[in-house]
C-alpha cells in the first residue's frame, strides 16, 4: 500500500496522558503504509508531552511533534497542523480516541473510487468508556443522527444535527483549500467545518465501523456548556438568512442556547439574551434578560422562587 496517495494523520493532545500512547499505537498499527503523522500537544497540564516523546523514541517513528509553549485552543492547533500537512487526504484522531487497523486503507480505497466532488468519507464509530470498554450505543445514534446515514449533498441533514464522528472521517485536502481553515473564534471545530464543506462537496457514508470514540469525564461537551452554547450561537448566526425554511429553527435554537448560557452563570448572559431577543421575543426571554441585566443570576432567581413557594406554603 506504500504506493497509494499520502494520508496525513493528525493527532491533537490536551491532557490525554492516560490514552495518547494507545491512540498513537492505533495509528502505527494501520495496514495502510503511506501515512504522514503530525502530533501536537496544546500545552497539556499533565505529562502528555513526555508520554508522546517517550512513545516516539521507543518506536522510532518518523513524525512531526510540536509541543506548544502556551495553550492555543483546539481550532488554532488544528489549523497549525493542517498548514504542515502534505497529504492528499487528512484524517484526524483525538488523543483519547482509536482507529481500527484497516481504517485508513478502507477509506482511501473508497474515496479513490468516487468522483472528485466527494470531499469527505465518514462512518459510524463504536463508543467506549474511559477503560476502553465498548458501550452498547454507537456514535451516530447517541448524537441523534439519522437511522440511515445520508450520502451526497447532506447540508440540510447536518444543519439539523451534528452526527458525524471526526475519528471516522477521511477528508480531501482540497476541502480546506476551498472553504478555508477552522474558525478560531469557536470553541469546538467540527460542526462548522462539516457545514462549510457540505455547501461545496458531497459526503459518502461507509458502513464499515473503523473508529472508537471515547467518552471521558473531562470531555469538552461535559465541562464547557456555556462556551459550547456560545459557539453554537456563532454557527447559527452564520446561516441565518440562507434559507427561510431553516430561519425559524435557527432563531429558536439561539433563544434556547442563550437560556442555557444564563442558567450556567456566564458573565456574558445579558449579552446573549439581548441578542436572542432580536430573533425571538417572549415573556420568558424578557424576564431572563431583565434579571441578567440587573446582575441577578439564575441560581439566585431560583433561590428566590423557592423561598416564595416555601413562604406561601406556610401562609
Amino acid at each position: 500500500m506504500n504506493g497509494g496517495p499520502l494520508v496525513t494523520a493528525i493527532t491533537i493532545s490536551y491532557n490525554h496522558a492516560r490514552w495518547v500512547a494507545t491512540c498513537l499505537d492505533a495509528i502505527r498499527a494501520q495496514t495502510y503504509g503511506n501515512i504522514e503523522l503530525i502530533i501536537l500537544d496544546d500545552r497539556s497540564p499533565d505529562d502528555s508531552a513526555a508520554v508522546i516523546r517517550r512513545w516516539i523514541e521507543e518506536h522510532g517513528v518518523a513524525c512531526t511533534f510540536i509541543p506548544h509553549e502556551v495553550n492555543r485552543g483546539l481550532c488554532a492547533t488544528l489549523n497549525e497542523a493542517i498548514t504542515l500537512a502534505r497529504g492528499k487526504y487528512i484524517a484526524f484522531l483525538a488523543a483519547d480516541d482509536l482507529w481500527l487497523p484497516e481504517k485508513i486503507e478502507r477509506d482511501v480505497a473508497l474515496i479513490e473510487s468516487l468522483p472528485a466532488d466527494v470531499g469527505v468519507i465518514y462512518g459510524d464509530a463504536f463508543v467506549i468508556d474511559e477503560e476502553g470498554r465498548r458501550l452498547e450505543e454507537r456514535f451516530i445514534a447517541a448524537h441523534g443522527g439519522p437511522v440511515t446515514p445520508p450520502g451526497g449533498r447532506i447540508f440540510d441533514e447536518l444543519m439539523a444535527r451534528n452526527f458525524i464522528p471526526v475519528a471516522a472521517t477521511l477528508i480531501r485536502r482540497e476541502c480546506f483549500e476551498r472553504v478555508g481553515l477552522y474558525d478560531e473564534s469557536l470553541v469546538y471545530e467540527d460542526w462548522d467545518m462539516w457545514l462549510r464543506i457540505a455547501e461545496r462537496f458531497s459526503f459518502a457514508y461507509s458502513d464499515r465501523i473503523t473508529a472508537c470514540y471515547r467518552i471521558v469525564g473531562s470531555s469538552m461537551i461535559r465541562t464547557m456548556s456555556a462556551r459550547m452554547m456560545e459557539t453554537n450561537i456563532g454557527i447559527y448566526r452564520k446561516y441565518l438568512g440562507r434559507d427561510p425554511r431553516t430561519d425559524a429553527m435557527l432563531k429558536g435554537r439561539i433563544a434556547k442556547a442563550a437560556e442555557v448560557i444564563y442558567k450556567s452563570g456566564s458573565p456574558r448572559s445579558a449579552e446573549y439574551l439581548r441578542l436572542a431577543l432580536r430573533y425571538q421575543r417572549g415573556l420568558r426571554m424578557l424576564l431572563f434578560y431583565g434579571l441578567a441585566a440587573s446582575g441577578i443570576t439564575y441560581s439566585r432567581f431560583s433561590g428566590l422562587k423557592r423561598s416564595v413557594r416555601t413562604f406561601l406554603g406556610r401562609a
